[in-house]
């Protein structure tokens, strides 16, 4: 996870060296000049993009993770967990997992 972080982080240290490395940060407190602004804009576009692949990320884990437990454990047949990893929607894919796991208690 923090491989993954390293190029926004590369990024936004980038745009400070760039823009903002000349001026202490009480000057652009109390000037406000226009590469304060364009560093501003450049750094919530970087953290915006890191959102992006963060939900991205947490999404593709949470449809993966609840599913190998039951596979390893044999909790669903291979008929069931063929047919829940062909599916795309979320549902169809913890359905046949809880009707089994029903079962098993």
């Amino acid at each position: 996870v923090l491989v993954g972080l390293l190029p926004f982080v590369l990024a936004v240290g980038g745009v400070y060296l760039g823009l903002l490395r000349g001026h202490d940060i009480n000057y652009y407190l109390s000037k406000k000049p226009p590469e304060l602004l364009v560093a501003l804009a450049l750094a919530g576009a970087i953290l915006v993009a890191l959102a992006v692949v963060l939900v991205r990320t947490v999404t593709r884990w949470a449809m993966a993770l609840p599913l190998k437990p039951a596979i390893l454990f044999q909790l669903i047949t291979p008929a069931g967990w063929k047919m829940a990893l062909s599916s795309i929607h979320p549902l169809t894919v913890v359905k046949p997992l809880t009707f089994r796991l029903a079962q098993v208690r």
